[in-house]
């Protein structure tokens, strides 16, 4: 696969993750199939274990300091800080897990095995708890 498709296919993902869709009154499935295509080529035209590969690797740059980050969701706590508490713990084990559920339902829209966010889980020692 050449760099430069890589690359694309990493700036449409981070552009994906950072935009909100508008409330178009269509469904999910019909957005992704209406998704602009990648330097004028369907995003079918990449194999769906380089597109995994290539969202891997994005996630893992993106999130590499998530856990010491302040997130919103976590009323501007970072993950560590939110730990602290019964409460902030279970609120980051769910919003992990809401992570994972949006990354499976991406991932069957798109036709491609869904990426491996236990990186996030293990930089909090939370593994046990997937």
């Amino acid at each position: 696969m050449k760099r430069w498709r890589c690359q694309a296919c990493l700036d449409r993902a981070h552009r994906a993750r950072n935009r909100r869709p508008a409330d178009t009154g269509k469904t999910r499935q019909e957005r992704a199939r209406s998704a602009p295509d990648i330097e004028g080529e369907s995003a079918d035209a990449i194999p769906p274990e380089a597109q995994t590969e290539i969202l891997q690797q994005f996630y893992q740059q993106t999130y590499a300091n998530w856990a010491d980050e302040p997130v919103p969701a976590l009323k501007d706590k970072t993950p560590r800080q939110a730990m602290r508490s019964k409460a902030g713990r279970r609120e980051v084990v769910e919003l992990l897990r809401s992570y994972e559920f949006g990354e499976r339902e991406q991932a069957e829209l798109q036709r491609r095995q869904p990426c491996d966010l236990a990186f996030l889980w293990h930089e909090l020692g939370l593994s046990d708890e997937r």
